[in-house]
Parts: structure tokens; sequence; C-alpha cells
């Protein structure tokens, strides 16, 4: 069997419409945004013309005006990244919330898989033509609240902070292979998530192979991303060179191969 490719992290100024020189057509790339829940790169009447009656009508369900805000500016921005990726318009994009409320787009309008998370100041959109998930967390000191992406629960052991890293690296990973996932697809043992690489490939046989990707992340937060099928390369739009070179500097990702149940 041929080797897996080396991903390779590529840092872009932030910006919602990469251009046609950079295409979702090959199955191997993925693409990534990081950006604050401000109105900087649109305007607020922008991007609340571009909104759904639904989607509008949930931002005032909101009890928080933050979360409101919060989730107004991802949905704006998450709609205007995928008019430049599909060349519809922003506002006429077929969105979705399937029965787990996961966020899809028509797959007869579109193949591209999508995945969004929330962290504290910051907002994270995946986007490919495999199935795609996200999770991110903030490792804490023992004793601490471990504020999380998946299931918005906390890790209750108190570990000390090198050990709780550790710790929170196996449960961002295995959140995001369960965001990517429709079904659970493989038993994943704890030791396959426990690798030190930023850079894991799960070769699940006939279920697939699932690519694990750690994040850059400012400060103490994790976050993973999954891709259901080897990623060559990884188009990084909100991050800046030198937080890519953990990532870029492995020499080949790890890779395991186990049986299914």
């Amino acid at each position: 069997m041929q080797p897996h490719p080396i991903p390779k992290f590529v840092a872009h100024r932030l910006n919602f419409r990469p251009g046609d020189e950079r295409s979702l057509v090959e199955d191997n790339t993925l693409f990534l945004w990081r950006f604050r829940p401000e109105w900087s790169q649109l305007s607020r009447d922008s991007g609340y013309a571009t909104l759904s009656r639904a989607e509008l009508a949930r931002i005032k369900n909101y009890p928080n005006p933050a979360l409101g805000k919060r989730y107004a500016v991802a949905r704006a921005c998450l709609r205007e990244i995928l008019a430049g990726l599909t060349g519809l318009p922003a506002s006429d994009l077929p969105l979705y919330e399937d029965r787990e409320g996961r966020l899809r787009l028509d797959p007869l309008r579109s193949p591209l898989s999508i995945a969004t998370v929330y962290a504290g100041a910051w907002v994270l959109v995946a986007v490919a033509r495999a199935n795609v998930g996200l999770a991110i967390s903030m490792v804490t000191p023992a004793g601490s609240s471990l504020g999380s992406s998946f299931n918005d629960a906390a890790i209750a052991d108190a570990q000390p902070l090198a050990s709780h890293t550790h710790h929170t690296r196996q449960h961002v990973r295995r959140a995001s292979l369960a965001d990517a996932a429709d079904k659970p697809l493989f038993d994943v043992t704890e030791g396959l998530l426990q690798d030190d690489s930023p850079s894991v490939v799960l070769d699940a046989h006939k279920d697939g192979v699932w690519h694990l990707l750690d994040l850059p992340m400012p400060g103490t937060m994790l976050a993973s991303v999954a891709v259901a099928c080897p990623v060559a390369a990884v188009h990084g739009f909100g991050w800046v060179s030198y937080e890519a070179s953990a990532l870029n500097a492995a020499k080949a990702p790890t890779r395991f191969r186990f049986a299914v149940r």
C-alpha cells in the first residue's frame, strides 16, 4: 500500500473568499477558517441580509445577547465562505440541520462537508469534500473547570496540567471523529489517540481512512479536525506562518491499522 501524504499546513491572512486558484476539487484538501465573532470582516447589515428567517429567529431566542451575536457572526461568515466556494449567493445557500443538529449543505447542490465549533473568543470552520469534524477544548490546571466544545461537558478528573493536556487531547481527537462520522464506524482505543504526533492516520479497512490533525491554537487551547480521507494540503485562513511549524515539522503522519468490530 502506498504511504499516505504528508499534510502541508499553509497559513493565510483571514479571507472569506480565497479565490479560484485554491479549489476544493481535490479530495485531499482541507480548508480551515479561524476568526473572532465580531463584525470586522463583514458589516452587520450585509451579514444579516444573508441570514434565513429561521436563523434570524434563532438569534432572538438566545437569552444572552453576546451568544446571539456570536451565532449571527459565525453563520453570516460561514455563508460568505460557502458562497465563495460554491458560486451560490450567500442568502441562497441550501443549509439545513439534520436530526442530530449537524449543519449540512444539500448534497444535490454541493458535495462539500462543513463543520463549525465555538471556543471562547474564536470560531472555527472546516470545509472539505470528505466528511469533516471539529472539536476544541481548553486545558486548565487541576481543580479548575474545563470548558469544552464537545457535548458541552467538562472533563472531571483533577490532574497535573501536563497529564491533563494529554487527557484532553484524547477527548478532543475522539470528539472530532464523532463530529465527522454519521454513525460509530470503529472502535478507537485510547492508545491510538494518545500518540504525540500532530498528524495521525487511522486505517479502518472497509470503513475507509481517517486523518486526525491537531490544529495550531493560542494558549492552552487544543483543537482537532478529523477528515474521512488522507489529507495532503491544509489551507488555514486566520493563522500565521509560525503557528504551522509543529504540523509542518512532522516527517510523516503516524499511521495505525485496526480491525473493525
